[in-house]
């Protein structure tokens, strides 16, 4: 094992989510792993599994009989909008759906869209939105179902949000409108 000494430590290395994040190895901006022993290894554009592969290849020839696990630590996402706790947030594992980040975030409020959620991936080329309709099965087929490093999601408000909210304040006006014509109407 090269994350760690005694059997002790390697158990309680691994107990929390966090700590995986803190003792894992971190890609660097042009695409690398360093490991020691082992040294650099792309893994740049590959899925967690080709990565594996390319780890476990390397390793091979510094390592007898090495096994390699290799897995997505964390990323960080945000959802934004009419959410109950909007931020950013931190995924400690291999995927996450929008509908997990969304219940990170507390869940939609009561004038939350779920027919209109977008969500925004960041890309190289520009950054490219998905339009989500929560309420249909074919949610699961969306490309952005699945969230990647950096994407946002935004819930937006429902088209009555407005006028709800001024409900009081309209209720409020028409009550002082009606008593104000039924009080000079009495006088007169």
């Amino acid at each position: 094992m090269l994350n760690g000494g005694s059997q002790q430590y390697s158990q309680q290395m691994f107990t929390q989510e966090s700590s995986s994040y803190i003792n894992g190895y971190n890609v660097s901006d042009s695409g690398f792993i360093t490991i020691p022993i082992v040294g650099d290894v792309k893994v740049s554009g590959k899925t967690v599994e080709q990565s594996r592969l390319a780890i476990q290849e390397k390793a091979k020839d510094y390592l007898k009989d090495a096994t390699v696990i290799v897995k997505l630590l964390s990323f960080k996402f945000s959802v934004i909008g009419e959410v109950r706790k909007p931020g950013t947030y931190k995924n400690y594992n291999n995927q996450l759906t929008v509908l997990e980040a969304i219940s990170m975030a507390g869940d939609i409020t009561d004038y939350g869209d779920r027919s209109r959620v977008l969500v925004i991936r960041p890309t190289k080329e520009g950054s490219k939105t998905y339009r989500i309709d929560l309420k249909k099965k074919d949610v699961l087929a969306s490309e952005a179902y699945f969230l990647l490093p950096n994407d946002m999601v935004i819930v937006e408000p429902i088209n009555s949000k407005v006028f709800q909210l001024n409900i009081p304040l309209i209720s409020l006006l028409f009550t002082t409108i009606s008593t104000t014509v039924l009080v000079l109407n009495f006088t007169k």
